[in-house]
């Protein structure tokens, strides 16, 4: 008879984003439970499974679009060198980053969400409770014509740590303030074709 695949144990988390990920397609489901079986892994759980496809984990995606909600560039810019310094594709990233910030605001209008944990909603509901839709949507916005400057671009950090400050920017007509000084820093590398270092944390320093 044919061969009997034993699948790891999996979390609900787990399966609603290989769902998510294959569109339905049971194929591709197959393929990433397949992937899973191969290295081995007796527990299959939301993070791995993001892990194994190259998308940010959730956690980092929190921080940044909270640190946006509260204008808190610090806690942006490190959360995101982090997930730069693992390699992710800042093109997926971004789209994370907006998904996220779309649930938000359905969240913030429906009060209900699917496929999130426990932990995961209340977490939510707080970020929600401290800021309103029109933040959100100017967010989601934002976060569009960043991800389209992206893709256009040959220097895609630069663009995308400008855009993140950029985001950041509580007072957009005080063109003294620190977070103007950065961006412009950064633009003017940009018009420079100042070559990106692949160490991250140097961009911190602008």
């Amino acid at each position: 008879g044919c061969p009997v695949v034993s699948y790891p144990d999996q979390t609900e988390e787990a399966l609603n984003t290989i769902a998510i990920l294959s569109e339905g397609a049971m194929r591709d489901a197959l393929s990433i439970l397949e992937r899973c079986v191969q290295d081995g892994v007796n527990n299959i759980d939301d993070d791995y499974i993001k892990e194994l496809v190259g998308i940010p984990k959730l956690s980092y995606i929190k921080k940044i679009i909270e640190g946006i909600l509260s204008y808190n560039i610090e806690q942006v810019l490190e959360s995101s060198n982090q997930i730069l310094e693992e390699g992710k594709d800042i093109t997926n990233f971004v789209w994370e980053l907006i998904k996220f910030a779309k649930d938000l605001l359905i969240y913030k209008t429906s009060n209900k969400l699917d496929l999130y944990s426990k932990e995961d909603l209340e977490d939510i509901d707080r970020i929600c409770r401290d800021t309103d839709k029109g933040r959100l949507l100017k967010v989601v916005y934002d976060l569009s014509e960043l991800e389209n400057s992206i893709k256009m671009s040959s220097q895609k950090i630069i663009i995308f740590q400008a855009g993140l400050i950029k985001l950041c920017n509580k007072e957009q007509g005080n063109t003294n303030s620190d977070l103007e000084r950065r961006i412009k820093d950064l633009e003017e590398k940009l018009r420079n074709g100042v070559a990106v270092s692949s160490n991250i944390q140097s961009q911190n320093n602008v």
